[in-house]
């Protein structure tokens, strides 16, 4: 009967990771001068790829903000446009009519107020919110009454 030869032997290597000939990167290797041409065209290019990648996404932020500005522009239009043909249908309507001139009158009242107490120095944040709150009932009350 044939015997087979044995090819491993009874000792086996094992690696020391201590031992001086093994060695690894430096966490600074990026920051290291160029030596080669090599390396330099490589930074090169990794240059170039992020400047491209940069225009790109500007571009592309570019375009959809363009994008989304018309449409709100066009949104804005034809609201403008449905408040106008609201008005126009209205204008037969007392209340809608009185309304409006209530708000234009009370507007230039209160500016004119607000003004004159500017010149003579009185015009305080406290002020400022009482007739805030003033407009705000006068408003829901005016709502409710128009219901």
């Amino acid at each position: 009967m044939p015997e087979m030869e044995k090819t491993e032997s009874e000792a086996t290597s094992i690696v020391d990771v201590d031992s001086p000939h093994i060695s690894s990167v430096k966490s600074d290797f990026e920051d290291q001068a160029t030596k080669t041409q090599t390396q330099a065209i490589r930074k090169e290019h990794e240059a170039e790829d992020k400047a491209r990648e940069y225009a790109q996404k500007a571009s592309d932020a570019a375009s959809d903000a363009k994008k989304k500005a018309g449409i709100k522009g066009k949104e804005a239009k034809e609201k403008a446009k449905a408040s106008s043909k609201k008005l126009q249908d209205n204008r037969d309507n007392p209340v809608v009519m009185g309304n409006v001139v209530i708000l234009t009158v009370g507007t230039i009242a209160l500016a004119a107020g607000a003004y004159q107490k500017h010149k003579e120095g009185k015009l305080d944040w406290q002020l400022a919110g009482t007739i805030a709150g003033v407009v705000g009932v006068l408003g829901m009350a005016d709502y409710f009454a128009s219901k």
